[in-house]
C-alpha cells in the first residue's frame, strides 16, 4: 500500500510516486477517484430531481394561471339586456 490512511501525508504520496508507483497503484487516488464518480453520480440524481420537480412547478403554475383566469371571467357581471319600455 502506498501510505497509511489514517494519518495522511502528502510527502509520503510523493516518495510512493518516486518508488514508481502510478495512480493506478495507489490506493489514496484509487478511493479518491470513486469517492467522485460517487458525488458526481449522486449530483445528476439530484440535478434530475430537481428538474422534474421545476416540471412539476411549472405544470401547476399553468394549471392555476388557467383556474384563476376562468374564475375571474365567471366572476364578471354580465350585461343584462335592457326590455324596452313602452309608453302608455
Amino acid at each position: 500500500m502506498c501510505f497509511n490512511f489514517d494519518s495522511f501525508d502528502f510527502l509520503e504520496c510523493i516518495v510512493c510516486f518516486k518508488r514508481g508507483h502510478t495512480a493506478q497503484n495507489c490506493e489514496y487516488a484509487k478511493r479518491a477517484a470513486a469517492a467522485a464518480t460517487d458525488a458526481a453520480a449522486e449530483a445528476s440524481k439530484r440535478a434530475a430531481r430537481a428538474e422534474k420537480a421545476a416540471e412539476a412547478a411549472i405544470s401547476l403554475a399553468k394549471k392555476l394561471r388557467e383556474e384563476a383566469a376562468l374564475a375571474a371571467q365567471q366572476q364578471q357581471p354580465q350585461p343584462q339586456q335592457q326590455q324596452p319600455q313602452y309608453l302608455n
